[in-house]
């Protein structure tokens, strides 16, 4: 293990930033919940968990994330699990019910991947399996949007760790806007509504949720 890559988690840990304001807190469902948030950055998923804290939320991510050295520990201590993207990725799915049945709760991301430095200010389409899965575990999902988070992980996908540690000293010089989070009211699933309609739901509540935050 070089010696970057522990200074790298050393300052990551003693320097992580948090979200500077939560609003709507007291929205979060009392029993098992699918999160979905807006996605564009890869701190994201650490933000959500201390905006919801005391609660937990296990995040469904792309599979190409556990291929990369530096990343996949801290997936893993966080509970993380891979998901295939463009196919039907069974294991993915029995981990998610098996999640959800046993009373923890589920966070995916709207789109499915991060928003590229080009599209920030658009919320991707939403994908359809976050409705799928809610509505068959019989749980409200939950609309999150994020701001901000990009500013603190400017890399994008460079994942060497020296690289990554300059990054971190220079935005600890000079911090970016704060981070900040927004928690919409839950969404019922068990209703007339059908996937196509609970999708584009949920695009909505994020979307209204992501203008609030911006304004």
């Amino acid at each position: 293990m070089s010696l970057a890559f522990l200074e790298m988690v050393n300052f990551i840990l003693t320097n992580s930033p948090k979200p500077k304001e939560v609003q709507g807190k007291e929205n979060i469902p009392g029993k098992p919940y699918v999160l979905v948030s807006n996605h564009s950055s890869w701190i994201d998923a650490s933000m959500i968990l201390k905006a919801v804290y005391p609660h937990w939320v296990y995040f469904m991510v792309k599979v190409e994330n556990f291929e990369k050295r530096l990343l996949k520990p801290f997936l893993q201590v966080a509970g993380m699990f891979p998901v295939k993207r463009g196919l039907v990725d069974r294991t993915a799915l029995r981990r998610a019910a098996e999640i959800l049945n046993q009373g923890g709760n589920l966070g995916m991301f709207v789109g499915g991947t991060r928003g590229t430095k080009e599209t920030l200010t658009q919320l991707k389409p939403a994908k359809r399996g976050a409705a799928w899965i809610a509505k068959r575990a019989h749980v409200p999902i939950l609309p999150l949007g994020i701001v901000g988070a990009r500013g603190y992980i400017p890399f994008a996908d460079k994942l060497s760790p020296r690289q990554i540690l300059e990054d971190l000293r220079r935005i600890k010089a000079s911090p970016p806007p704060p981070i900040r989070v927004a928690i919409g009211q839950a969404i019922d699933t068990q209703g007339d509504a059908d996937l196509t309609e609970l999708t584009s739901t949920i695009s909505e509540r994020i979307g209204g949720l992501l203008k609030g935050l911006r304004s």
